[in-house]
């Protein structure tokens, strides 16, 4: 009997997943070594979350299965020094009906634990110990309190069923089950000893047996291992002749003899209790009513815990037994050697399982293709008497077809098919068409994420308390095959389908599998006992699909990564077994292979440097990374004038800026030293792939989701240019801060990980200088969705600016100037990735001069003057560059107007201001017309289109602010309000929060805009409510309707699609809810002043007063911050008004409400937007 105490354990049991490790892999560490871990890791184990450590732990698994010796070796240690020394009280019975302590929940985790590791005689005892305090327990099931006893019960029972298999698979040998060992069969007849007595008592009190499963489980392992304990419970019931096939009540088709219907329920919960077990009872009679339905077909294996054994108990017990049918397997994990005995053995334990004289259909699972021995085992199952049927279980279609074409007869294949894995398509339908065999598929519903409870939902925390381990299998197919995006588009889809012909998602999935004419029939997972959908998966067989619904489905299918998979994972089954992906994977995205047949090329640095010579400094290589080791010093002597720039080190100039270089003598008498060999880089080992922060296609699927539905907002990346490969090769640090990025909306759990290791990265690459194109697209990503008190945008913004300088960007030429000097697409593409970096900096250096009232880094120059025809050249990406081109001419007209309107502040240029204001409005309705019909084309994406309506709107608003603010300055004097700047401010701010509750909302993308979306978005909310409280009661009743309702639409917009109360969109949602609720309740308080004391009567400069007013705000919005220092608004464009409102009316608010920013801090900063020396917007600015 293997103990825990046995240090040199081995693990034959996980043995096929472990392959060729590498032997510096095994190479034993000493224990202090082995000790020892990185402060920062170790900072990250003690501090993450738990389930953040399971999906990482789930994570580097599945990007190295070799890792599952370590984790088992380790796990086992841990157990071994934690083993109680006593077992506590496991239940109490204080409130009449016995109850679970909190310590039972513990020991079952143990003794889970010790099932996983392989100590199943361990767990035996273990459970033994639980059920020996239990039979002594009373309980009456009659009562509530007694039902929930009976499912805890049902949980034990489950998990006897899993220490049984725990200890089959320890008797597991290449020929059959070896004999248990006399401590062995001492443990085991113990738990059947304390079960048996269990089943006495019930027996006693007439109450159903709640450990039967268990006990069934045990009398069989019993009986097989030939042990010298007999089995005391005998098998009573009869063994059935097996199905008799009789026309269905459902669609069916012909698989061998028999004639079946096109739904088989699937069995695989009883390999877990994972999936919630429940008792005997409960069991059959679910299985009872699936039969009555129709659903007479059930698919089980040798290896779903005690699966065969239950249905054959039901089955057996059923006077319409031979109508029932059975389709099982043997599934060959481990070498064997194939003989007629093994063969026969087998399939006597299948028909001694399922209590039958005979096997409808036994599928067959090979482990292992380079053992051919599976076509001689397939034949010899095929010709055994006792097997109607031959079916075939996860077999590719090469393998498929080697059996079938050596004379073996197989009706059928069951793989995984469903409209997230679409591989059966490739290959195997032709290959099932030629030999006739019909598909059985699973996963045909994504482990239950194709149902309605998920339309318009976030994803997930796999896990949740509900969640599954299909869940989690299912979540990384969906991340692989799209990303949970596309595969809500998908969901909306079906659901649209379901409306018009009145089923469920879960059954238009389902019909959509059925209507490939290779499909036999879809296994459908039931957990027997716990939930049954039997009128819901029946639906599926009440309509059909027609041509409009087909497309509606495939145009989703078109944009998913359905070929990538097949290429990348491989065949049907390849995800069973250990076969090497590819080197390169195809690339879907680029219809041309002329790029990723380049990147495969050694000579690509070569061939790029030509054309990116052009536009870069010497020193500067194509990729923009600074090229130091041959310095073109000569030209320091030769042609650069006298002054300093020229006179010393070009090399200084060109990111070498050091006082080694600049007093350097330059070498002009020897000739230049051939360059250094290249030397491998180390940044492949801070891949976040590499350090197993993620798996391989969990960073697939981020990464695709991140192009898909994150880059058309920013314009950033060039989607046939930066493909996974490509990005990966280049850098880390883009790398990573792609998948956090991504990450944050669509795998929320790995996100603190991601976002600590750009962090890491970050600092590297300040601390070395390094500087490339990649680096500067890294630090913008890392800005652009960042955490909640991120503070560093303003500075690392800067950072980037003057990295690009260095790399000589301010001297690019404009389109119209440059000369092609090469017509390759791949250097094409990166000349533009440069230049479309640049545009995106300028755009984002002007944002944040506007917004923070700071000067702007980047001048004007050719290439920015010339923006607007950057999008019509080659290559260009289509609606990317158009708007990245329209934001460019945009922030054109807002610096020339800040530039005309810095001499307009005083009250005495009020006439030049609005001069100044029709000149900016007639430029803005220009810009308009010519570039808001452009984004009608439907080809353009629709976040897209919303951008750039929402920051004209924007700009509009900002802009004409300026205006209205020294009308409102000179309306105390008795001057006309600008009516124009006033309906311009108010329209362009309602038409901001409309375009977020009628443009954008519907779409179900506001979740994945980028944080400059949410200030915005803020400042035209707070913009009304001001402009609100400036106006009088004549003034104010339209506008206040209107604005209320366009704010409150807006929070509710935000609020449907949050995901949890840290999101930007929750932080928006009840920000823009509290304001309305202030404004509403200072309303009030100012209606109740007017009729007690007067409209005068409140003292601004009282100090009373403000405190009083202070802590009602407090008080009412329930914030816990004080920022002492005053809210700056958007170059003081909040200060409205004085004490007098417009054409000299006098308000009915008190005006000390728009000055006192310490009230407006309170509020804002209890609405989840954080603040920075009191500066709201400098902490949540953004670029545009």
């Amino acid at each position: 009997m293997k103990t825990l105490n046995d240090q040199s354990i081995e693990f034959p049991f996980i043995a096929p997943h472990l392959g060729n490790m590498d032997s510096e892999h095994n190479v034993a560490k000493s224990p202090a070594k082995a000790a020892h871990v990185n402060m920062m890791t170790d900072c990250i184990i003690a501090n993450m979350p738990a389930d953040g450590l399971r999906s990482i732990l789930r994570g580097l698994l599945g990007e190295n299965t070799s890792n599952t010796a370590g984790l088992t070796k380790l796990a086992s240690k841990y157990l071994a020094n934690t083993k109680p020394s006593y077992i506590p009280e496991l239940f109490s019975t204080s409130g009449g009906s016995p109850q679970p302590t909190s310590d039972l929940q513990r020991i079952q985790s143990r003794y889970r634990c010790l099932m996983g590791c392989g100590f199943g005689f361990e767990s035996v005892e273990l459970l033994t110990s639980v059920i020996q305090q239990i039979h002594n327990l009373e309980w009456d099931e009659r009562t509530a309190e007694g039902e929930e006893f009976l499912e805890i019960l049902a949980t034990i029972d489950g998990d006897v069923v899993q220490s049984i298999t725990a200890v089959q698979k320890l008797l597991l040998t290449s020929s059959g089950m070896r004999p248990m060992n006399t401590e062995d069969s001492k443990t085991v007849a113990t738990l059947r000893e304390v079960l048996h007595a269990c089943r006495s008592i019930a027996i006693a009190h007439g109450q159903d047996f709640p450990f039967d499963r268990g006990l069934c489980c045990l009398e069989k392992l019993i009986e097989g291992t030939g042990s010298e304990n007999q089995p005391l419970q005998k098998n009573e019931t009869r063994r059935t002749n097996g199905f008799q096939s009789s026309k269905s009540t459902l669609e069916s088709f012909q698989l061998g003899p028999a004639e079946v219907p096109r739904m088989f329920m699937g069995l695989w919960q009883f390999s877990s209790p994972a999936w919630g077990t429940a008792s005997r009872s409960k069991i059959d009679r679910h299985f009872r009513k699936h039969v009555d339905s129709g659903l007479i077909a059930y698919d089980m294996a040798d290896h779903y815990g005690d699966a065969e054994v239950t249905f054959g108990q039901f089955r057996s017990g059923q006077e319409d037994s031979e109508k029932i049918y059975c389709a099982t397997k043997w599934a060959v994990f481990e070498p064997i050697q194939v003989t007629k005995e093994v063969v026969d053995a087998n399939v006597s334990e299948r028909l001694t399982a399922t209590n039958s004289t005979s096997v409808e259909l036994l599928q067959f699972h090979w482990q292992d293709y380079n053992d051919h021995q599976y076509v001689e085992a397939a034949r010899l199952i095929e010709m055994h008497p006792n097997v109607q049927s031959l079916g075939l279980c996860n077999f590719d279609s090469d393998h498929m077809c080697e059996i079938l074409e050596s004379g073996v007869k197989a009706v059928s294949n069951q793989v995984q098919f469903s409209l997230i894995d679409l591989r059966p398509t490739f290959k195997m339908a032709e290959s099932c068409r030629k030999h006739n065999v019909k598909l059985l598929t699973y996963g045909s519903l994504c482990g239950g994420f194709l149902a309605d409870k998920w339309v318009g939902k976030p994803a997930p925390n796999l896990f949740d308390e509900n969640m599954t381990p299909s869940h989690r299998k299912y979540f990384e197919m969906i991340n692989i095959w799209g990303g949970w995006i596309l595969f809500q588009e998908l969901l909306n889809i079906l659901a649209k389908i379901g409306s018009k012909h009145n089923v469920s998602v879960s059954s238009a999935a389902i019909r959509w599998v059925l209507d490939h004419d290779y499909v036999g029939a879809v296994i459908i997972g039931a957990r027997m006992g716990i939930s049954e959908h039997i009128d819901e998966n029946l639906k599926a067989f009440s309509f059909s699909l027609d041509v409009e619904d087909k497309e509606a489905i495939q145009n989703v299918l078109n944009r998913s990564r359905a070929k990538d998979i097949f290429e990348a994972m491989g065949d049907c089954g390849a995800e069973y077994r250990q076969i090497r992906r590819k080197a390169q994977r195809s690339n879907a995205q680029i219809e041309s292979g002329s790029i990723a047949e380049s990147l495969n090329q050694p000579q690509t640095a070569t061939r790029l440097r030509s054309e990116m010579e052009r536009q870069t400094p010497p020193n500067a290589t194509s990729s923009g990374i600074l090229n130091t080791s041959s310095p073109q010093t000569a030209q320091s002597w030769g042609s650069e004038g006298l002054q300093q720039v020229g006179i010393l080190s070009r090399e200084a100039q060109f990111g070498k800026f050091s006082l080694e270089n600049i007093l350097s003598v330059p070498d002009v008498l020897r000739p230049h030293p051939r360059p250094r060999s290249p030397t491998p880089s180390a940044d492949s080992f801070n891949d976040p792939i590499t350090c197993n922060m993620l798996s391989f296609p969990v960073a697939l699927g981020l990464f695709d989701s991140f192009m898909r539905c994150l880059n058309p907002y920013i314009c950033q990346l060039d989607p046939k240019l930066h493909t996974f490969d490509y990005v990966r090769q280049r850098s880390s640090f883009l790398l990573t801060a792609i998948l956090s990025a991504s990450s944050k909306a669509f795998h929320p759990a790995l996100h603190p990980t991601l976002r600590s290791h750009t962090e890491n990265l970050l600092g590297r690459v300040f601390t070395r200088g390094a500087k490339s194109t990649e680096i500067v697209q890294a630090i913008l990503i890392f800005t652009y969705w960042k955490e909640p008190a991120e503070i560093r945008t303003w500075l690392l913004v800067g950072y980037a600016i003057r990295m690009c300088i260095e790399l000589g960007w301010h001297e690019l030429k404009p389109v119209t100037q440059k000369p092609r000097t090469s017509t390759d697409e791949l250097s094409i593409r990166e000349a533009r990735n440069i230049e479309r970096t640049w545009l995106v900096l300028f755009v984002y250096d002007r944002s944040l001069s506007l917004q923070l009232d700071k000067p702007w880094m980047i001048d004007q120059n050719n290439l920015i003057s010339k923006a607007s025809e950057w999008y019509q050249e080659e290559y260009a990406v289509p609606g990317e560059d158009l708007l990245l081109s329209a934001f460019v001419s945009l922030r054109l007209i807002s610096a020339e107007f800040l530039e005309l309107s810095s001499s307009t502040k005083s009250d005495s240029q009020k006439f030049r201001s609005e001069i100044l204001s029709k000149l900016l409005n007639t430029e803005l309705n220009t810009w308009e017309k010519d570039w808001l019909p452009k984004f009608e084309d439907e080809m353009i994406a629709p976040p897209q289109q919303f951008l750039v309506n929402f920051y004209s709107l924007h700009l509009r608003l900002l802009l004409n602010s300026y205006t209205l603010q020294q009308s409102l300055k000179a309306a105390k004097k008795g001057s006309e309000v600008s009516k124009s700047a006033l309906w311009q401010c108010s329209s362009s701010a309602i038409g901001m929060l409309e375009k977020i509750s009628k443009v954008i909302g519907p779409l179900k993308q506001l979740y994945f805009v980028q944080d400059s979306v949410h200030v915005m978005t803020a400042y035209a909310a707070i913009f009304l409510i001001k402009l609100l409280l400036s106006l009088p009661k004549n003034l104010r009743s339209d506008l206040e309707t209107q604005s209320l309702q366009a704010i409150l639409l807006s929070s509710d917009t935000f609020s449907e699609q949050c995901a949890t109360q840290m999101t930007g969109c929750a932080m928006q949602a009840r920000f823009l809810k509290n304001l309305v609720g202030k404004y509403h309740r200072l309303k009030s308080h100012a209606s109740s002043q007017d009729r007690d004391h007067g409209v005068h009567s409140h003292q601004p400069d009282d100090p009373t007063s403000l405190e009083s007013l202070q802590n009602r705000m407090n008080t009412d919005v329930g914030t816990s911050y004080q920022v002492p220092r005053p809210l700056r608004s958007y170059q003081n464009t909040g200060e409205l008004t004085d004490t007098t409102s417009i054409n000299g009316s006098t308000p009915d608010f008190s005006t000390d409400l728009l000055h006192e920013k310490e009230i407006w801090d309170g509020l804002l900063t209890d609405a989840g937007f954080w603040m920075s020396e009191g500066n709201l917007l400098s902490d949540n600015s953004l670029p545009r």
